[in-house]
Protein backbone atom coordinates (compact mmCIF):
# COMPACT_ATOMS: atom_id res chain seq x y z
CA UNK A 1 0.00 0.00 0.00
CA UNK A 2 1.28 3.42 -0.82
CA UNK A 3 2.42 5.54 2.21
CA UNK A 4 3.55 8.58 -0.27
CA UNK A 5 3.18 10.49 -3.78
CA UNK A 6 6.01 12.24 -5.50
CA UNK A 7 4.78 14.74 -8.08
CA UNK A 8 7.17 16.12 -10.76
CA UNK A 9 6.63 19.42 -11.93
CA UNK A 10 7.15 20.46 -15.02
CA UNK A 11 4.98 18.57 -17.86
CA UNK A 12 3.01 17.00 -14.91
CA UNK A 13 1.74 20.08 -13.12
CA UNK A 14 2.30 22.48 -15.56
CA UNK A 15 2.16 22.53 -19.10
CA UNK A 16 5.65 24.51 -19.02
CA UNK A 17 7.75 21.91 -21.78
CA UNK A 18 6.92 23.03 -24.89
CA UNK A 19 7.07 27.07 -24.10
CA UNK A 20 10.49 26.48 -22.60
CA UNK A 21 11.73 25.00 -25.69
CA UNK A 22 10.18 27.10 -27.95
CA UNK A 23 11.79 29.94 -25.66
CA UNK A 24 15.19 28.32 -26.21
CA UNK A 25 14.79 27.93 -29.84
CA UNK A 26 13.90 31.79 -30.40
CA UNK A 27 17.12 32.93 -28.30
CA UNK A 28 19.52 30.17 -30.08
CA UNK A 29 17.83 31.72 -33.63
CA UNK A 30 18.69 35.08 -31.93
CA UNK A 31 21.99 34.50 -31.13
CA UNK A 32 22.29 33.40 -34.49
CA UNK A 33 23.41 30.00 -33.06
CA UNK A 34 22.09 26.38 -34.82
CA UNK A 35 21.86 23.54 -32.43
CA UNK A 36 20.70 20.12 -34.18
CA UNK A 37 17.08 19.13 -33.60
CA UNK A 38 17.81 16.32 -31.35
CA UNK A 39 20.11 17.69 -29.00
CA UNK A 40 17.43 20.72 -29.13
CA UNK A 41 14.77 18.10 -28.05
CA UNK A 42 17.01 15.96 -25.45
CA UNK A 43 16.68 19.44 -23.51
CA UNK A 44 12.55 18.54 -22.70
CA UNK A 45 12.81 17.39 -19.14
CA UNK A 46 16.64 18.14 -18.27
CA UNK A 47 18.18 20.02 -15.67
CA UNK A 48 19.70 23.22 -16.52
CA UNK A 49 23.15 21.35 -15.97
CA UNK A 50 22.71 18.99 -18.69
CA UNK A 51 20.96 21.35 -20.72
CA UNK A 52 24.38 23.68 -20.46
CA UNK A 53 26.12 21.05 -21.39
CA UNK A 54 25.21 21.08 -24.60
CA UNK A 55 24.51 24.53 -25.01
CA UNK A 56 27.90 25.67 -23.78
CA UNK A 57 29.67 23.59 -27.12
CA UNK A 58 27.72 25.45 -29.36
CA UNK A 59 27.79 29.18 -28.10
CA UNK A 60 30.58 32.18 -27.87
CA UNK A 61 32.63 31.21 -25.16
CA UNK A 62 33.41 34.71 -24.35
CA UNK A 63 30.28 35.72 -24.96
CA UNK A 64 29.12 33.80 -22.23
CA UNK A 65 31.56 31.91 -20.45
CA UNK A 66 28.69 30.50 -17.42
CA UNK A 67 25.67 29.07 -17.70
CA UNK A 68 24.64 31.90 -15.33
CA UNK A 69 25.54 34.82 -17.96
CA UNK A 70 23.47 32.71 -20.79
CA UNK A 71 20.42 32.35 -18.13
CA UNK A 72 20.75 36.47 -17.85
CA UNK A 73 20.84 37.13 -21.59
CA UNK A 74 18.04 34.38 -21.93
CA UNK A 75 15.65 35.79 -19.29
CA UNK A 76 16.33 39.54 -20.12
CA UNK A 77 15.50 38.38 -24.35
CA UNK A 78 12.59 36.93 -22.82
CA UNK A 79 12.20 39.80 -19.92
CA UNK A 80 8.74 40.93 -21.52
CA UNK A 81 6.89 37.97 -22.21
CA UNK A 82 7.08 36.94 -18.42
CA UNK A 83 5.58 33.39 -17.89
CA UNK A 84 1.97 33.28 -16.31
CA UNK A 85 2.56 30.09 -14.70
CA UNK A 86 -1.39 29.13 -13.50
CA UNK A 87 -2.28 29.68 -17.36
CA UNK A 88 -0.06 26.85 -17.99
CA UNK A 89 -1.86 24.44 -15.09
CA UNK A 90 -2.24 20.77 -16.18
CA UNK A 91 -5.90 19.79 -16.23
CA UNK A 92 -7.19 17.99 -13.73
CA UNK A 93 -3.82 18.81 -11.24
CA UNK A 94 -5.90 20.90 -8.63
CA UNK A 95 -8.77 18.05 -8.31
CA UNK A 96 -6.34 15.36 -7.63
CA UNK A 97 -4.05 17.48 -5.17
CA UNK A 98 -7.11 18.29 -3.43
CA UNK A 99 -8.46 14.79 -2.67
CA UNK A 100 -5.08 13.81 -1.96
CA UNK A 101 -4.78 15.75 1.04
CA UNK A 102 -8.64 16.22 2.29
CA UNK A 103 -9.78 12.32 1.84
CA UNK A 104 -6.31 10.36 2.25
CA UNK A 105 -3.44 10.16 4.70
CA UNK A 106 -0.98 9.85 1.83
CA UNK A 107 2.40 11.92 2.42
CA UNK A 108 2.36 14.53 -1.07
CA UNK A 109 5.93 15.77 -2.31
CA UNK A 110 7.34 17.81 -5.85
CA UNK A 111 10.28 16.77 -6.71
CA UNK A 112 11.79 18.82 -9.64
CA UNK A 113 14.56 19.43 -11.74
CA UNK A 114 13.54 23.49 -11.98
CA UNK A 115 15.13 26.12 -9.36
CA UNK A 116 13.99 26.24 -5.56
CA UNK A 117 13.13 29.92 -7.58
CA UNK A 118 10.84 28.48 -9.83
CA UNK A 119 9.30 25.70 -7.94
CA UNK A 120 7.91 28.66 -4.98
CA UNK A 121 7.08 31.01 -8.04
CA UNK A 122 4.84 28.09 -10.03
CA UNK A 123 3.54 26.65 -6.54
CA UNK A 124 2.25 30.69 -5.54
CA UNK A 125 0.97 31.30 -9.16
CA UNK A 126 -0.80 28.38 -9.55
CA UNK A 127 -1.99 28.62 -5.25
CA UNK A 128 -0.98 24.73 -4.47
CA UNK A 129 1.73 25.79 -2.23
CA UNK A 130 -0.40 23.92 0.52
CA UNK A 131 -0.75 20.83 -0.69
CA UNK A 132 2.47 19.55 -0.91
CA UNK A 133 4.46 18.28 2.43
CA UNK A 134 7.81 18.56 0.73
CA UNK A 135 9.16 20.07 -2.18
CA UNK A 136 12.52 19.81 -3.25
CA UNK A 137 14.90 20.56 -6.30
CA UNK A 138 17.44 19.46 -8.58
CA UNK A 139 19.43 22.52 -7.54
CA UNK A 140 20.23 20.23 -4.12
CA UNK A 141 21.98 17.93 -6.18
CA UNK A 142 24.96 17.21 -7.78
CA UNK A 143 23.28 14.76 -10.44
CA UNK A 144 19.48 15.59 -10.88
CA UNK A 145 17.28 13.19 -12.56
CA UNK A 146 18.18 10.68 -14.19
CA UNK A 147 20.26 10.09 -10.99
CA UNK A 148 17.75 8.87 -8.69
CA UNK A 149 18.96 10.51 -5.26
CA UNK A 150 16.54 13.69 -5.86
CA UNK A 151 13.40 10.80 -5.30
CA UNK A 152 15.55 8.82 -2.46
CA UNK A 153 15.80 12.54 -0.42
CA UNK A 154 11.88 13.62 -0.99
CA UNK A 155 10.88 9.99 0.28
CA UNK A 156 12.92 10.70 3.62
CA UNK A 157 11.92 14.38 3.85
CA UNK A 158 8.12 12.81 3.47
CA UNK A 159 9.43 9.91 5.94
CA UNK A 160 8.21 7.50 3.52
CA UNK A 161 10.06 4.29 2.44
CA UNK A 162 10.52 4.52 -1.36
CA UNK A 163 9.14 1.18 -2.15
CA UNK A 164 5.89 2.54 -1.10
CA UNK A 165 6.26 5.53 -2.91
CA UNK A 166 4.12 6.30 -6.02
CA UNK A 167 6.36 8.94 -8.79
CA UNK A 168 3.87 10.93 -11.26
CA UNK A 169 6.49 11.96 -14.18
CA UNK A 170 6.41 12.50 -18.02
CA UNK A 171 10.46 12.72 -19.23
CA UNK A 172 12.69 9.45 -19.25
CA UNK A 173 14.99 11.44 -17.04
CA UNK A 174 12.29 11.48 -14.46
CA UNK A 175 11.08 7.83 -15.24
CA UNK A 176 14.49 6.43 -14.91
CA UNK A 177 15.42 8.38 -11.41
CA UNK A 178 11.85 6.63 -9.76
CA UNK A 179 12.40 3.68 -10.98
CA UNK A 180 15.95 3.90 -9.72
CA UNK A 181 14.88 4.75 -6.57
CA UNK A 182 12.55 1.95 -6.35
CA UNK A 183 9.29 3.30 -6.93
CA UNK A 184 5.99 3.05 -8.58
CA UNK A 185 6.21 5.49 -11.72
CA UNK A 186 2.72 6.69 -13.34
CA UNK A 187 3.69 8.36 -16.51
CA UNK A 188 1.32 11.20 -18.17
CA UNK A 189 1.54 10.58 -21.47
CA UNK A 190 4.07 13.10 -23.68
CA UNK A 191 3.37 12.40 -27.40
CA UNK A 192 5.28 15.71 -28.64
CA UNK A 193 9.10 15.40 -27.49
CA UNK A 194 10.87 12.01 -28.18
CA UNK A 195 10.56 10.98 -24.80
CA UNK A 196 10.66 6.91 -23.84
CA UNK A 197 8.03 5.95 -21.26
CA UNK A 198 8.52 2.00 -21.56
CA UNK A 199 10.17 1.94 -18.07
CA UNK A 200 6.83 3.35 -16.17
CA UNK A 201 4.85 1.27 -14.57
CA UNK A 202 1.83 2.63 -16.30
CA UNK A 203 1.33 5.15 -18.74
CA UNK A 204 -2.07 7.62 -18.65
CA UNK A 205 -3.24 10.00 -20.81
CA UNK A 206 -4.70 12.57 -18.33
CA UNK A 207 -3.92 13.37 -14.63
CA UNK A 208 -7.58 12.68 -14.08
CA UNK A 209 -7.22 9.12 -14.63
CA UNK A 210 -4.98 8.99 -11.82
CA UNK A 211 -7.48 8.72 -8.62
CA UNK A 212 -9.18 5.89 -10.21
CA UNK A 213 -6.00 4.16 -9.99
CA UNK A 214 -4.76 5.13 -6.34
CA UNK A 215 -8.38 4.73 -4.90
CA UNK A 216 -8.54 0.91 -4.67
CA UNK A 217 -4.80 0.41 -3.12
CA UNK A 218 -5.64 3.18 -0.40
CA UNK A 219 -9.16 1.05 0.09
CA UNK A 220 -6.68 -2.24 0.42
CA UNK A 221 -5.06 -1.47 3.67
Amino acid sequence: MPTGIIFDMDGVIVDTEPLQLARQRAFLEHLKVTIPEEQLLSFVGADKRMTWKIISNYVDANEFPTHASYLLALNEFHQAHELDYSLLLNQGVVDLLHWLKADTTLKVGLASSGSREKIATVLEQCGISAYFDVSISGDMFEKSKPDPEIYLKTAEKLQVLPKDCLVIEDSHYGIQAGKGAGMFVIAKSERRFNFSQALADLVVDDICEIRPIIQPLLADK
